[in-house]
């Protein structure tokens, strides 16, 4: 467990310190904040509902995407590069067996990508909090711009401070800070209502968009898994093909696949061995208003974890037989 806590340590800090670790995080962020604003200019709806559940689809959409897009890029720059690289030779070397060393690669990059999603959820909470201003008369949302303004300036102020007098990498600074302050922004817009009065909790509080955000989480585990065993073999490049190739087959398993499992053995098969990402999409069922049942999470997460598991067991497998020193 030493050498595990040991691997992924060094796998989290190696990931948040990556370059496009935080172009991505950024990026991501602000195109968020830009989410509210581009969905009242693209649609061509009426009605105030309608505005927040395509609100809901393209911020759920956007974590999942670029979550699986960072997940390729990060699990790459933490094992491929180390392995083509020969420095995982030091470690495979030590009395470090290799199951133990990709499963601490694991769980360091998903430690970095949980901490990416947990910015940009609670960013995606805040602009649903703040909805869509679908007509001119609609005001701003203060308590919401204010509260993020103010941890997210905080955040930037902090990291800077801490690059500038002790060296500390801005971007894994940034993310740390962002990380802590953002709960307690949203924290403070629970409390607070539109028109700056003190409410309860859970007023605006939806539990069902937080179990369709945990789930778009679980997904992305799942991804990071896969993104691991391809990047024993392959390079970013590939893996982040491998792991779009994985998500589209996922996506698309029940159209094309699903209608034919009951024909025959080989069927239900080939619909089985994808990723089947629709059991993690809830966005159509809180657009329907249909909810979501504690045995469907419970499932679903027993299947998130079941394939998770597979895919590190390819990954040891393929990591056995490769040649590093």
């Amino acid at each position: 467990m030493t050498a595990l806590a040991g691997i992924a340590t060094n796998a989290y800090t190696e990931a948040i310190r990556q370059p496009i670790y935080a172009v991505m995080l950024l990026a991501v962020c602000a195109l968020l904040v830009l989410n509210p604003a581009l969905t009242a200019r693209h649609t061509i709806s009426q009605t105030g509902d309608e505005f927040d559940k395509l609100l809901i689809d393209l911020g759920l959409s956007l974590e999942l995407v670029a979550g699986l897009v960072l997940a390729s890029f990060v699990a790459a720059g933490v094992l491929s590069r180390e392995l083509d690289n020969r420095t995982a030779l030091t470690v495979i070397s030590k009395p470090v067996g290799r199951p133990v060393f990709i499963l601490g690669k694991f769980v360091g990059v998903l430690a970095a990508v949980a901490l990416a999603y947990w910015i940009w959820s609670l960013v995606f909470l805040l602009t649903v909090r703040h909805r869509v201003l679908h007509n001119a008369r609609m005001p701003y949302d203060w308590p919401v711009i204010a509260y993020g303004g103010a941890a997210a300036a905080l955040a930037l102020v902090a990291a800077v401070w801490c690059n500038f007098f002790y060296r500390w990498v801005f971007g894994a600074t940034l993310a740390t800070w962002l990380g802590a302050l953002l709960p307690v922004a949203y924290l403070g817009v629970l409390a607070t209502s539109r028109e700056w009065a003190v409410q309860a909790l859970g007023t605006d509080w939806n539990p069902q968009l937080a179990i369709a955000i945990l789930l778009v989480f679980e997904a992305l585990a799942v991804i990071v898994a896969i993104a691991v065993a391809v990047s024993t073999r392959l390079g970013p490049a590939l893996t982040l093909v491998a792991c779009a190739l994985a998500f589209v087959l996922g996506t698309t398993s029940d159209f094309f696949l699903g209608r034919y499992a009951d024909t025959s053995f080989a069927m239900r098969v080939a619909y089985a061995l994808p990723l089947n990402t629709q059991f993690h999409w809830l966005a159509d069922a809180l657009s329907q208003g249909h909810p979501v049942s504690v045995e469907y999470v419970m499932l679903v997460t027993l299947y998130s974890a079941a394939y998770a598991t597979a895919a590190l067991a390819v990954a040891v497998a393929l990591f056995q037989t490769r040649e590093i020193g």
